[in-house]
């Protein structure tokens, strides 16, 4: 019986691995391509998984061709999650590309500041998306959830979030539901497009 290696790929952009042009962190480890054993270097930044063999990922998007080659590229499923790597080699993930903030240089992950936001008691939800901004491109801004009963405001809030690093403490709060789908994971596009429309980033990499 054959055996199949699947393994993670990362990259920031692809052609700019073509152009052996370094962005990101290399981790000195490669994925193994099985169907023409082609090495790729593992990066730290987009995460890029393949599954040959099993039958486990998907073949395309239903009758959406330009979604379906945005993600299956030469073997590989470009997931669009990000990941770090510890001391010890473990990788971890960090975040979805398309959600993370980009305020004044800095990369800002809403997954670590929604984490910790959850665990002030008053609060039932919270999602963070990015808002645009003239000088700082995008700032964070949380919609909060309460739960039954609980009264909190932006002051209280705003004073919960200095235990967090200043550039990711959140710059609004917006109190309201946040929505879900059947699935349970949070409808950020919903959200984008109720307070800000479309993200400057995702304009940018449609240009």
């Amino acid at each position: 019986m054959k055996k199949y290696i699947y393994d993670a790929s990362v990259k920031s952009n692809v052609d700019r691995l073509q152009d052996k042009e370094k962005t990101g962190v290399f981790t000195g480890t490669y994925a193994i391509n099985p169907l023409n054993g082609a090495r790729t270097p593992i990066w730290l930044s987009d995460y890029v998984l393949a599954d040959y063999g099993t039958g486990a990922i998907m073949t395309c998007y239903y009758k959406d061709r330009k979604a379906t080659r945005e993600v299956l590229k030469e073997g590989w499923l470009y997931t669009g999650d990000m990941a770090r790597e510890d001391e010890d080699g473990f990788i971890f993930l960090v975040d979805r590309k398309k959600d993370v903030i980009i305020s004044g240089g800095e990369n800002i992950y809403p997954v670590q500041i929604e984490d910790f936001l959850r665990t002030n008691d008053s609060i039932k939800d919270v999602a963070v998306i990015g808002l645009p901004d003239k000088r700082l491109g995008e700032i964070s801004a949380a919609i909060v959830e309460l739960k039954e009963d609980y009264i909190c405001d932006e002051e209280g809030l705003t004073e919960f979030c200095k235990k967090l690093p200043r550039y990711k403490r959140p710059r609004k709060f917006i109190f309201a539901e946040v929505p879900r789908n059947p699935t349970g994971k949070i409808e950020k596009p919903k959200l984008r497009e109720m307070y800000c429309g479309e993200r400057l980033v995702e304009m940018e990499n449609k240009s």
